[in-house]
Protein backbone atom coordinates (compact mmCIF):
# COMPACT_ATOMS: atom_id res chain seq x y z
CA UNK A 1 0.00 0.00 0.00
CA UNK A 2 1.18 3.62 -1.02
CA UNK A 3 0.62 6.37 1.53
CA UNK A 4 -0.68 9.21 -0.20
CA UNK A 5 1.10 12.83 0.63
CA UNK A 6 -1.54 13.84 3.04
CA UNK A 7 -1.57 10.70 4.80
CA UNK A 8 2.17 10.32 5.24
CA UNK A 9 2.41 13.45 6.86
CA UNK A 10 -0.26 13.29 9.22
CA UNK A 11 1.72 10.01 9.93
CA UNK A 12 5.05 11.69 10.42
CA UNK A 13 3.66 14.37 12.49
CA UNK A 14 1.98 11.39 14.80
CA UNK A 15 5.96 9.84 15.02
CA UNK A 16 7.10 13.10 16.28
CA UNK A 17 4.15 12.70 18.64
CA UNK A 18 5.06 9.34 20.19
CA UNK A 19 8.46 11.37 21.24
CA UNK A 20 6.43 13.15 23.80
CA UNK A 21 4.61 9.82 25.42
CA UNK A 22 7.26 9.11 27.96
CA UNK A 23 5.42 12.18 29.72
CA UNK A 24 2.17 10.77 29.34
CA UNK A 25 3.17 7.35 30.46
CA UNK A 26 4.44 9.43 33.59
CA UNK A 27 1.66 11.28 34.14
CA UNK A 28 -0.66 8.36 34.27
CA UNK A 29 1.94 6.75 36.48
CA UNK A 30 1.44 9.68 38.95
CA UNK A 31 -2.41 9.10 38.83
CA UNK A 32 -1.75 5.77 39.60
CA UNK A 33 -0.16 6.30 42.46
CA UNK A 34 -2.54 8.83 43.83
CA UNK A 35 -5.29 6.37 43.59
CA UNK A 36 -2.95 4.06 44.74
CA UNK A 37 -2.47 5.71 47.64
CA UNK A 38 -6.02 7.12 48.79
CA UNK A 39 -7.04 3.03 48.25
CA UNK A 40 -4.59 2.17 50.71
CA UNK A 41 -6.20 4.76 53.46
CA UNK A 42 -9.67 4.01 52.39
CA UNK A 43 -10.47 7.36 50.29
CA UNK A 44 -13.18 7.54 47.89
CA UNK A 45 -11.58 7.30 44.41
CA UNK A 46 -11.47 10.78 42.45
CA UNK A 47 -12.91 9.53 39.34
CA UNK A 48 -12.00 12.06 36.98
CA UNK A 49 -8.05 11.08 37.50
CA UNK A 50 -9.42 7.76 36.58
CA UNK A 51 -11.23 9.25 33.08
CA UNK A 52 -8.25 11.50 32.41
CA UNK A 53 -5.80 8.15 32.60
CA UNK A 54 -8.30 6.28 30.53
CA UNK A 55 -8.60 9.01 27.95
CA UNK A 56 -4.67 9.27 27.61
CA UNK A 57 -3.72 5.41 27.36
CA UNK A 58 -6.82 5.22 24.94
CA UNK A 59 -4.99 8.23 22.82
CA UNK A 60 -2.09 6.58 22.69
CA UNK A 61 -3.36 3.08 21.34
CA UNK A 62 -5.26 5.22 18.42
CA UNK A 63 -1.99 6.87 17.42
CA UNK A 64 0.08 3.44 17.92
CA UNK A 65 -2.64 1.58 16.01
CA UNK A 66 -2.35 4.45 12.82
CA UNK A 67 1.15 4.45 12.68
CA UNK A 68 1.27 0.64 12.41
CA UNK A 69 -1.68 0.53 9.96
CA UNK A 70 -3.64 -1.04 11.92
CA UNK A 71 -6.50 1.48 11.44
CA UNK A 72 -6.87 3.95 8.24
CA UNK A 73 -8.47 6.55 10.88
CA UNK A 74 -6.22 9.50 11.82
CA UNK A 75 -6.32 9.96 15.69
CA UNK A 76 -7.12 13.90 16.94
CA UNK A 77 -6.56 16.41 15.92
CA UNK A 78 -7.38 14.84 12.70
CA UNK A 79 -10.45 13.66 13.78
CA UNK A 80 -12.68 14.07 16.36
CA UNK A 81 -11.64 13.16 19.96
CA UNK A 82 -12.93 9.75 21.66
CA UNK A 83 -13.93 9.28 25.11
CA UNK A 84 -12.49 5.91 26.14
CA UNK A 85 -13.81 5.72 29.55
CA UNK A 86 -16.40 3.18 30.87
CA UNK A 87 -19.67 5.33 30.69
Amino acid sequence: MKLQPPDLFTRIFFILVLTFIPSAFTFIILISLILLVMDIFNQPRIDSLVVISQNISGYIVQIIDYLTLQSKTAPFPFSPWQNHHDT
